[in-house]
């Protein structure tokens, strides 16, 4: 200590820096201390731990503790460790370096021998502490851990990534093999006639979008196309809808303007508005028998063999009107003001008036109608029964082959056309007072007109051929065999051919004066138009038994299936953009470059033809068995046919009057009849007998061949992919639609001609007709 009290406040710092060991020295003012001279001083028990240095200029502590103990232990391994002595002063010690050990050591050396007690190990224990977690301490160790930690994260990833992907690929595939089998499940329901099922399926196929979503299939694409038909542009009947029955069918007929659909079977009547087939408008219960008709009076009654008895039902009221005595067959006189109704095998006919059901006639029959073995499951339908106009005659055939002519109003008048016969089978009506009938027995048909008022025949042929008739107020529908005519009662019986079908007998038929549709004994359907020309044949999954025209819909059904097919006539009049004579013969339609014209062509001929179907010029060609080639051309505003001889005459005529413009002679054309189309991927190659061959454009490889064995014509590029046009050997033209996989996307049929993406139709009736195309997108939103 020093006597200098004013000198005490500086040497403060020396109680603080004051590190005790075996070796050190204590500098106060300027005076050694050998911290030796205290080794093994016995300190008082309160103050153990501690030294005491007075002053006369006041007290100052130096405390003695653990930590400077740590100190030591510091210093000592420092020494150890590097060979080297630390620093006295504990400012000046240098860490311990990489060169002698790891940073983990250094750092707890260097913590032990920190200048500031408070700073350093507070115990042995917790300087142990450290020693012990060295490893879980040490930066490798923890950079290590970093790493692991960081690779288990990224392997994880990886795995749930991977697991992911995986999750997501076979759910793709799950999806792309779904789509196949729906493609295939509408392209069924289409062929059923099933549209609205056809859109649901081929919609069903679509990918919905979510991240498991594989690619639109071409499958997919080319079923929602097909059922929405955007690409058939003739005029001609289309399925619209299949009504599914509970049972099959009995009976199916029509109201008189063909707005509503009766369909009988076991044992109700159902009635559709056919603009809205979703729901029935009604439903009757009927007799329990399949003779059990129904007749529409006019589009708001109708008279059925109700169960309860024949009963006059108001579509509008949503009610019956009368019901009258139970009955099961019934007819109505033309003028909708009389029915006659007979109960199966009863021998009584009773005649009502069908406005308030009042019973006008009644008759006893000598005998009854003929009666199936079974009539609860099947109506033959073998038995006539008929109203004049008025409805004073019934004509009805008996079970015996008889076929009488009741007159309601005169017993006495009666007339007796076969008081017995081997005849089983009959048909036919009223012409106003004419009768006109078929009856069929033994091998032998015989139909025949019969003029009541004379009670005389006016008209008979035998046939050994199957005959049927149905009547109208101005003629008769006669079939024989495959063939159908009508018979102009006011045209002394003049015959209009309207159907001919050599697959087989006519089953049923129906006729509106525009078009005529049968069904045939082999489960064909066919209808014709005016002309008696077949536009449209397809077959039932059963026999074809049932066939209706009402308005603009056709219908066609099956006694062994509750399936009942609705048609309707389309109309495409809007995409018509040229007109020419449909008596034109050509083998191919183009129209000009500035859409003025249409050059109708083959190697005979061609023709050119205005907007309206005016034709503007007849151009034979000469030599036409030696032409080789015929091809359009368009540039700009321009355009030509271009024809080619097998001598190599080329000759270019105009598109808008047929003059020639030019011609020269060029190498004669190689005779192997392969035709090259480039695009900007591929050069495509076809040939006469075999699918056309797909090469790269770049690398010259085959990549694949053309799915179709027609004639490939033409091959156009378009925004939406590549569009091929075909020939058949039956000289049917048609295209196809490809996506970038070149698989088929769309069909086309009657394409004829494919112009700055807008695609020609010649569906061979006197009409050219244009359509875009159509995207993915929109062919949804129609879907919807």
């Amino acid at each position: 200590s020093t006597d200098n009290s004013s000198g005490i406040d500086d040497k403060t710092e020396i109680v603080d820096a004051l590190d005790v060991t075996e070796t050190e020295t204590v500098n106060i003012d300027n005076k050694s201390i050998d911290s030796s001279a205290y080794a093994g001083i016995k300190l008082p028990e309160e103050k153990s731990g501690s030294l005491n240095i007075y002053s006369s200029g006041g007290t100052r502590m130096v405390m003695l503790d653990a930590r400077s103990d740590i100190y030591s232990l510091g210093a000592t391994l420092y020494h150890l460790i590097s060979g080297v002595r630390p620093p006295e002063q504990a400012d000046e010690v240098v860490p311990l370096s990489a060169e002698f050990c790891s940073p983990a050591v250094a750092a707890i050396i260097s913590k032990a021998m920190r200048r500031r007690p408070d700073d350093r190990y507070q115990s042995a224990a917790e300087m142990l502490a450290a020693f012990r977690n060295l490893k879980k301490n040490d930066p490798r160790t923890i950079r290590r851990k970093h790493a692991m930690i960081a690779c288990g994260v990224i392997a994880g990833t990886i795995f749930l990534a991977g697991g992911g992907l995986t999750i997501v690929g076979l759910k793709q595939l799950e999806q792309r093999q779904n789509a196949l089998a729906l493609s295939e499940y509408s392209s069924q329901a289409l062929a059923r006639g099933d549209v609205k099922e056809a859109v649901s399926l081929a919609r069903q196929a679509l990918p919905d979008g979510s991240i498991f979503s594989a690619e639109v299939t071409s499958n997919a694409r080319n079923a929602l196309t097909a059922a929405l038909g955007v690409y058939e542009l003739e005029d001609n009947f289309k399925y619209k809808e299949v009504i599914t029955l509970p049972a099959e069918p009995f009976h199916i007929t029509k109201s008189p303007s063909g707005h509503f659909l009766c369909c009988t079977y076991a044992y109700e009547a159902v009635v559709y508005e056919l603009t809205a087939l979703d729901t029935p408008v009604c439903k009757l219960p009927l007799q329990e028998s399949a003779l059990s008709d129904v007749i529409f009076i006019d589009d708001d009654k109708l008279i059925y063999a109700g169960a309860e008895g024949v009963s006059l039902y108001s579509i509008s009221s949503g009610r019956n009107v009368w019901v009258k005595e139970i009955a099961t067959n019934l007819a109505l006189s033309a003028d909708g003001k009389s029915v006659a109704a007979v109960n199966r095998d009863e021998e009584r006919v009773v005649i009502y008036d069908t406005a308030d059901g009042d019973l006008k006639f009644e008759r006893r029959l000598d005998g009854h109608l003929r009666i199936a073995a079974n009539d609860i499951f099947a109506d033959p339908e073998d038995d006539l029964m008929a109203l004049n106009e008025d409805g004073s005659l019934l004509a009805i055939s008996m079970s015996d082959g008889g076929l009488l002519v009741l007159d309601l109003d005169k017993p006495d008048d009666d007339i007796i056309i076969y008081d017995e016969s081997d005849y089983t089978h009959f048909d036919g009506g009223f012409i106003g007072d004419t009768l006109a009938f078929t009856a069929i027995g033994n091998g032998d048909s015989q139909m025949m007109v019969v003029d009541t008022g004379e009670a005389a025949a006016i008209m008979g042929y035998e046939s050994p051929k199957k005959l049927a008739a149905k009547t109208t107020d101005k003629g008769l529908y006669f079939a024989e065999n495959g063939l159908l005519v009508f018979m102009d009662a006011g045209n002394k019986y003049q015959q209009t051919e309207l159907a001919y079908n050599t697959d087989g007998v006519i089953n049923s038929f129906d006729s509106n004066g525009e078009y005529t549709i049968i069904t045939v004994d082999d489960g064909s359907f066919c209808i014709y138009d005016k002309g008696a020309s077949q536009i449209f044949k397809d077959s039932l999954d059963a026999s074809s038994d049932f066939s209706v025209l009402a308005g603009k819909y056709a219908v066609v059904g099956s006694r062994d299936n509750p399936q009942v097919r609705v048609l309707e006539l389309q109309d495409h009049s809007e995409a018509d953009i040229c007109a020419y004579d449909a008596h034109f013969t050509h083998d191919e339609a183009r129209i000009s470059a500035d859409g003025m014209t249409a050059t109708l062509f083959d190697i005979n001929r061609f023709g050119i033809f205005d907007k309206n179907g005016n034709c503007l010029s007849d151009v034979e060609l000469p030599d036409p068995d030696k032409i080789y080639d015929q091809q359009f051309r368009r540039d700009g505003n321009k355009s030509w046919l271009e024809v080619t001889w097998y001598d190599g005459t080329v000759r270019e005529y105009s598109s808008s009057d047929g003059k020639l413009l030019d011609e020269r002679k060029t190498d004669p054309p190689a005779k192997d009849l392969e035709e090259e189309f480039l695009t900007s991927k591929y050069r495509i190659v076809s040939t006469l007998h075999e699918g056309a061959r797909v090469y790269d454009l770049d690398t010259g490889n085959e990549i694949t061949s053309l799915k179709s064995e027609d004639y490939l014509t033409y091959v156009t590029e378009t925004s939406k992919g590549l569009i091929t046009q075909y020939v058949t050997s039956e000289g049917k033209k048609y295209g196809l639609l490809l996506d970038d996989r070149l698989e088929q996307v769309a069909y086309m049929p009657d394409l004829c001609d494919v112009f700055d993406n807008i695609l020609i139709f010649d569906t061979g009736a006197g009409k050219l007709r244009q359509s875009r195309l159509f995207s993915l997108q929109e062919l949804m939103e129609l879907g919807e």
